[in-house]
């Protein structure tokens, strides 16, 4: 399986945007997929309830993981570049060849912000990434114009995924849905 990195704003990101697909690269190889998070939740409680919700599903998945100390909607307030390094050196350090991150068509700031900087680190002429996606979040998109062009059917993981939307007790939950939509931002081609 492909060396695989998913770049999320925020710790249940990877659950309700993409956690079927998760749980399926998870089975083939959980040494293979690693997640970054780049904020720790609103405030000192949201952080633990979020925490505690992320580190249960990662020991039941296996994935590696990464957490940066942002609070939600300060991303703003830290320069792109900055933000950029972070995902740089995760790139650097993990060596993926596939990532997966939130749409920047996003309605949430933080989900712009983290797309946007995870595209600039990942420049094909400069990472060992071969593949990027962008992954739809449910409820986040209402005014979106985005194409997803690519479809996973995750009703063979969804009672692991109902199983992590259920350990984000705090949280305001999407719909839970059978098809996760991506959006292919670039892929190697050869001919």
């Amino acid at each position: 399986m492909k060396r695989t990195l998913v770049i999320v704003a925020h710790l249940d990101d990877e659950t309700f945007g993409m956690g079927g697909t998760l749980a399926q690269m998870c089975s083939q190889d959980p040494n293979s997929v690693k997640v970054l998070s780049l904020c720790t939740g609103r405030d000192d409680q949201n952080t633990l309830d979020r925490l505690g919700a992320f580190l249960q599903i990662q020991r039941k998945l296996g994935f590696k993981w990464s957490l940066k100390d942002h609070l939600d909607m300060e991303l703003e307030m830290v320069p792109l570049k900055d933000i950029t390094r972070i995902i740089e050196e995760e790139i650097k350090t993990f060596l993926p060849q596939r990532i997966f991150t939130l749409s920047e068509n996003d309605i949430h700031q933080d989900h712009k912000i983290v797309s946007h900087a995870a595209k600039i680190a990942a420049r094909p002429s400069r990472t060992s990434v071969e593949e990027f996606y962008e992954f739809r979040t449910p409820g986040s998109e209402p005014y979106s114009s985005t194409f997803f062009d690519t479809v996973n059917d995750v009703r063979n993981t969804i009672a692991i995924k109902q199983w992590m939307f259920d350990q984000y007790t705090t949280e305001n939950k999407p719909p839970l849905e059978m098809i996760e939509q991506f959006k292919t931002v670039y892929r190697k081609f050869e001919i």
